[in-house]
């Protein structure tokens, strides 16, 4: 019987870490994840949820490093989750411009979610003034 530990199971505790807002730790998981599962159909979704960790973090280099491998990777599909994430990153990174390019085609691509961006992109306009 092995004592590995399947990728579910790691998922999982990662979960269990992150919404215990301990996201040095769940970090640490979706660093396990990518490097014990590189060939992973998921590993694009952990390199997004380490992207927010990195946020949750204050670690916004990281966590715009982690967006823009996401960004070169011709397989990933980005969706407005995508977009909301990088920026918000972006706006702590004061490269507001970019930040509002983000959030808008965030926006465009699911108007049904507005209310996730509006409050961001006003930030943003706000900084802009």
């Amino acid at each position: 019987m092995s004592s590995e530990i399947s990728e579910e199971a790691l998922l999982s505790d990662s979960f269990d870490v992150f919404i215990l807002d301990n996201y040095e730790s769940a970090l640490k998981h979706m660093d396990s994840m990518i490097t014990k599962y590189p060939e992973s159909p998921k590993k694009n979704e952990y390199i997004l949820y380490k992207a927010i960790c990195n946020l949750k973090l204050g670690k916004f280099d990281e966590a715009l490093n982690d967006l823009d491998a996401l960004e070169k990777d011709s397989n990933y599909n980005k969706d407005f989750y995508y977009y909301l994430i990088r920026g918000k990153v972006l706006y702590y990174l004061t490269k507001f411009e970019e930040s509002k390019t983000a959030l808008n085609k965030g926006l465009e691509m699911n108007k049904e979610k507005e209310y996730l961006f509006k409050d961001w992109i006003k930030k943003v306009e706000d900084e802009l003034k």
